[in-house]
């Protein structure tokens, strides 16, 4: 039978007015199916620097509209894994405005393996029915799809194109259509049911692509940590809107992500109040009656990500090109890096030094005892260490999922040290002196006795020295 597109222009409202669009199957999808028009309202057209495409709206918060799309669209990485270049002035149409483009800014993480990355818009006061994300699972061979894209020469239209899916895998879905075209890319492949089943990737000539929906979300999720809205998926089949909150729910502590930058584990630590300084239960006798006294209430006000573990050799490589260690081992924590070096390996991959007072609280993950467990079960230290260091994570975590925080290496923390700093310390989110000659280690290390290793022991270094018993982690907000 004949294909037939039908291409809108300026005329965009008409667009989905039409009662047939194709007649290409007998169980064809029209202009007033209602998840269709509910499906249409979450693609949006995006122009930049980089060129022109289309994304899909996956999740909302209190502030933003999240849009993913592919990353060719808005950037582009140099080849060998060089210099991630970015689109300049992004701008996206929405089907409920669609002659009113708005400013958006890149989400900060992307997944380039998936060609996957995020735009992201003022809400506005916008809203969105997420329900027509849709989990493409029962798809079958032959299923009749269609694409909404941009294609080239209707820079400032739309074009609806027909496709049928030839095959299914569990990222991505092959298209049978020599329709889909450049402007295409990162638009919506919408079902007959009128669902959003996928992201359109490779485009041109007769085979295109799409990344499947269940999985981008999943990937915008668990690696990126966008606020998709999974529940979506599950409420399709009703065609019932999905009522969103206001505001997204807190993080658990303990939940886990990865970061692209350094391929490491980083766990959430939530906001709270803890005591500060030299254990109370039970009453710790080891205390440094010079810099662990007076025990103070912090209040951390606002939750940030720490890394599972000490940032290892394999990653410190992969960011810098270099390893200093002494103790060679992919997995094992880089040591032998001053705090110049940890500092700026932190913020190339988007985070800082922790704070000694963030560092503690997120040691203690509640607990009020020098060691948050048995010490040979969740450190290496002087008696079980055989004078070395050890693959990170080898030990057990403490409450909120963090290893390695006693012994195997002492890490850098941002704070100058002052033994006195206590007695002045501010009650709330405190950062240490404003100056000093010594930075602040925590966590004890391979070469120190039980009395060191313990969660409110403060120990210091030089900025400048590098040793084989320190070493680091990162911690702060994504950017």
């Amino acid at each position: 039978m004949a294909n037939k597109s039908t291409t809108f222009g300026t005329h965009l409202r008409a667009f989905f007015a039409l009662s047939v669009l194709v007649t290409l199957t007998p169980a064809q999808i029209t202009g007033d199916h209602p998840g269709l028009q509910a499906a249409e309202k979450l693609v949006v057209m995006i122009q930049g620097s980089l060129g022109y495409g289309a994304g899909v709206v996956v999740g909302i918060d209190e502030r933003y509209v999240y849009i993913a799309t592919m990353f060719h669209v808005v950037r582009q990485r140099e080849p060998g894994g060089g210099e991630d270049v970015r689109a300049s002035n992004l701008t996206v149409r929405f089907r409920q405005s669609p002659n009113d483009p708005v400013t958006a800014t890149h989400f900060e993480d992307a997944s380039p393996e998936h060609d996957l990355a995020v735009i992201r818009v003022p809400l506005g006061g916008r809203s969105f029915n997420l329900a027509r994300l849709g989990n493409p699972a029962g798809l079958t061979k032959g299923t009749f799809a269609y694409a909404i894209g941009q294609p080239e020469g209707e820079r400032w239209g739309v074009t609806y194109q027909p496709a049928s899916v030839s095959a299914i895998g569990s990222i991505w879905l092959r298209l049978q259509t020599a329709l889909i075209q450049n402007g295409h890319s990162g638009g919506a492949l919408i079902d007959q049911e009128g669902r959003i089943i996928g992201l359109v990737k490779q485009t041109g000539g007769a085979t295109a692509q799409a990344l499947r929906i269940d999985h981008a979300l999943a990937v915008l999720r668990q690696d990126l940590n966008v606020p998709v809205q999974l529940a979506a998926a599950e409420a399709v089949d009703s065609h019932q809107p999905v009522v969103l909150p206001s505001k997204p729910q807190p993080l658990a502590a303990g939940t886990s992500r990865t970061n692209p930058k350094d391929g490491l584990s980083y766990v959430w630590i939530p906001d709270g109040s803890f005591r500060m300084g030299c254990s109370e239960a039970p009453k710790d006798p080891q205390c440094d009656k010079e810099d662990e006294f007076p025990t103070h209430t912090v209040a951390i006000s606002k939750g940030f990500w720490m890394g599972q573990t000490e940032v290892t050799q394999q990653a410190y490589r992969k960011v810098t090109g270099k390893n200093p260690s002494h103790f060679k081992g992919p997995q094992r924590p880089v040591e032998s890096v001053s705090w110049d070096e940890a500092k700026a390996y932190c913020a190339t991959v988007g985070l800082r030094l922790p704070t000694e007072a963030d560092w503690e609280y997120a040691a203690r993950a509640g607990s009020r005892a020098a060691q948050y467990g048995d010490l040979n079960e969740i450190a290496w230290y002087r008696s079980n260490s055989n004078s070395t260091t050890y693959d990170v994570g080898l030990q057990a975590a403490n409450a909120w999922g963090l290893k390695d925080m006693l012994g195997n290496v002492w890490e850098w923390t941002a704070d100058w040290y002052d033994a006195s700093y206590y007695a002045k310390t501010p009650a709330k989110d405190p950062s240490g002196p404003t100056s000093g000659n010594r930075r602040v280690l925590r966590g004890g290390s391979w070469d120190f006795n039980p009395g060191l290793v313990r969660v409110s022991v403060r120990f210091r270094g030089v900025p400048s020295v590098r040793v084989n018993y320190i070493g680091f982690r990162c911690a702060g907000e994504f950017r």
